[in-house]
């Protein structure tokens, strides 16, 4: 009998030990399941992180090309500007030139019309 109170002893022994390696062997597992976790959070962060590195730089690509495209209107925008300017100075110079030479051919008139009535008079 005595032995079987020693193995009954031994048994519960046993079995606090088992509860003790059980529950520890719980808190290992939630542990390993936490880490797992962040490191599946982390690695879908550092997936969409090198998505948007690549779109950006898909993005910088066709800012790129989009500046070169408006860099050349803008070229061709000025030539037309300074073109249009230019024809806009002309016509004006034109048209001084031309109201000028009016005036001047209508006064050398009225002047040689006043100086034959002046010279027809004496």
């Amino acid at each position: 009998m005595e032995k079987l109170n020693q193995l009954k002893i031994k048994i519960q022994g046993l079995e606090q030990a088992l509860s003790k390696l059980t529950a520890e062997f719980e808190r290992a597992t939630q542990a390993k399941l936490k880490c797992q976790q962040e490191a599946d959070l982390t690695n879908k962060t550092i997936n969409l992180a090198n998505r948007l590195v690549g779109g950006l730089a898909s993005e910088n690509v066709r800012w790129a090309d989009a500046v070169a495209g408006f860099k050349a209107r803008t070229a061709a925008v000025s030539l037309q500007s300074d073109l249009f300017i230019i024809v806009i100075i002309y016509c004006y110079t034109t048209r001084v030139a031309h109201d000028t030479y009016m005036y001047i051919h209508k006064n050398v008139q009225l002047r040689n019309s006043e100086y034959k009535s002046t010279r027809i008079a004496q």
